[in-house]
């Protein structure tokens, strides 16, 4: 082959290469578009638009399966993006589906291409803020008791029921009320309520919602006409109040109000208001208030709060609180509570001097402060000789309105009781002369003796007060019942009445105990 057609044909192979080459370019360059119809489909295939968002921290909603139509057919070779990938990605794989899967709160544009057409769909994606707690809308009282509902709390302010409150966490940040493991609230007494929910998501991230409510102090409705005197059981105690009140245990003055004991926190710990009820000249009221003064540290770790009224004083007129102070003071000593006279009783002086109820000194009232009931009395009660007031105080939700007393606890041997049994009744009571008789305390009910001497007298009962505390009282010839003449109770070993003529002795155990006593009746 000679030189000129070797060179021919090189240029021609050139030529071709180069040709080849320019078609290929253009061809990269050129965009083809088919035309057809691009959908988005779930996996079986039918056409879908996300209405509802994605959930972060929701492993049932946070993500969701995808395919692509072309013509109402399922094709695989498609492009997928996601225009904001920290809001949601999409992961295709070879059989066509693409998983989309939420990662923070906000929008993003799902695109899909194929031969040469487009298509996006927005997709939002919310995440949980916090919880939303929801309680009653009723205005609450304490001993208020109810569940509290919980809602998860959605970064686009949409909100969803929790049905299973397993495991939500409960705390209260008041002592206004507490919160069971379930969610059941229980309010204790007056003020702010906070109870705070908190839930761990399945990231770990802890959400918290609290419910808040006040719940303001409004005393109980008195039953009847206003300021009933009545004391009836099971209503509700009037809103007395005495303006001059004194400490019990240093006579500092201050002043007392059911209705400040009844909505301030100081009070929390009160169970039960107890009233004690005495007059100055009562004979029968100081081993009473003395017996009550011996359990005051008891009663008061129960919950229960004393306030001794003196409705008359040693002349029978209304007592005011200085008297109440003077005598009781006296009497008792430092003790729990307050001394307070019925005359500086407000709004209604005298309230208790004209209650219909209280027939006899002494007596006591016990309310309870939950809802300030009154829920016993010793009038009548008169054969338990003292309320169980501690009992009562540890369950005042429970029915005190007759109470049995203790047992009598006797310790007598057959022939202990004296000559004259039965003498158990003022009627059947046995004849003594002056000198030293023998007897005993074997039952509860009280022993009876006729003194017959026309003179005067000294009636003694000496006993070991560390087996029983004996009382003695006297009646006139013919009395059964009723305020005692004379009575001595001290805290001694000794008892003793002074008189003359004729009279009725009896002889009662205040410890509900039995034991042996020797009577000494003697002229003076």
């Amino acid at each position: 082959m000679s030189s000129k057609n070797l060179f021919i044909l090189i240029l021609s192979i050139s030529t071709l290469f180069i040709a080849c080459d320019s078609s290929k370019e253009n061809n990269e360059t050129e965009e083809v578009l088919v035309e057809g119809t691009l959908d988005f489909a779930n996996v079986q295939g039918e056409s879908i638009r996300l209405e509802a968002p994605l959930r972060v921290e929701d492993s049932d909603r946070a993500r969701i399966s995808l395919t692509a139509l072309w013509n109402e057919e399922i094709v695989t070779d498609i492009e997928w993006n996601s225009t904001d990938e920290t809001v949601a990605t999409v992961t295709p794989s070879e059989d066509g589906v693409a998983l989309i899967e939420a990662k923070a709160a906000g929008e993003t544009e799902i695109q899909i291409a194929y031969l040469g057409n487009e298509l996006s769909m927005t997709v939002q994606v919310i995440a949980l803020d916090n919880l939303s707690v929801t309680g009653p809308e009723r205005k609450l009282k304490p001993s208020d008791s109810f569940n509290l509902g919980v809602k998860l709390q959605w970064s686009d302010e949409s909100t969803e029921t929790i049905e299973s409150l397993e495991n939500v966490n409960w705390t209260s940040n008041t002592a206004a009320a507490n919160v069971s493991d379930s969610g059941e609230v229980t309010i204790l007494s007056f003020g702010d309520v906070e109870i705070v929910a908190e839930l761990n998501t399945e990231s770990g991230e802890t959400l918290t919602g609290s419910w808040q409510v006040e719940v303001p102090c409004t005393y109980p409705e008195p039953s009847g006409r206003s300021f009933n005197t009545d004391l009836e059981l099971d209503t509700v105690l009037p809103p007395v109040k005495w303006e001059r009140a004194y400490s019990a245990m240093d006579g500092t003055i201050t002043s007392v109000s059911m209705e400040e004991i009844y909505c301030s926190a100081e009070y929390d710990w009160v169970k039960t208001i107890n009233f004690l009820i005495t007059a100055g000249w009562c004979t029968a009221c100081p081993a009473h208030l003395r017996a009550i003064h011996d359990i005051s540290d008891e009663l008061k770790e129960a919950g229960g709060l004393l306030v001794y009224i003196e409705v008359q004083d040693d002349d029978g007129e209304p007592a005011d609180s200085d008297f109440a102070w003077g005598k009781l003071s006296e009497l008792l000593g430092s003790t729990n509570g307050f001394f307070v006279g019925d005359k500086e009783t407000q709004p209604l002086t005298r309230f208790f001097g004209r209650s219909p109820a209280i027939q006899a000194f002494p007596d006591a009232y016990v309310v309870r402060r939950s809802d300030m009931h009154i829920l016993t009395s010793l009038e009548l009660n008169r054969f338990v000789g003292i309320l169980p007031l501690v009992q009562i105080a540890e369950q005042p939700n429970e029915d005190w309105s007759r109470i049995m007393p203790p047992p009598f606890e006797s310790n007598c041997a057959e022939g202990d009781d004296e000559a004259s049994e039965p003498n158990d009744t003022p009627p059947e009571a046995g004849s003594i002369e002056l000198g030293t008789h023998q007897g005993a305390m074997c039952s509860a009910t009280p022993d009876f003796y006729q003194i017959n001497v026309e003179g005067s007298w000294i009636f003694n009962l000496a006993f070991s007060h560390a087996e029983a505390d004996l009382d003695i009282f006297q009646y006139a010839i013919g009395q059964d019942a009723g305020d005692p003449i004379a009575v001595s109770n001290s805290t001694t070993d000794l008892e003793s009445i002074t008189g003359a003529g004729p009279a009725v002795i009896g002889i009662t155990s205040y410890t509900r105990t039995s034991t042996s006593y020797t009577i000494t009746l003697e002229a003076p």
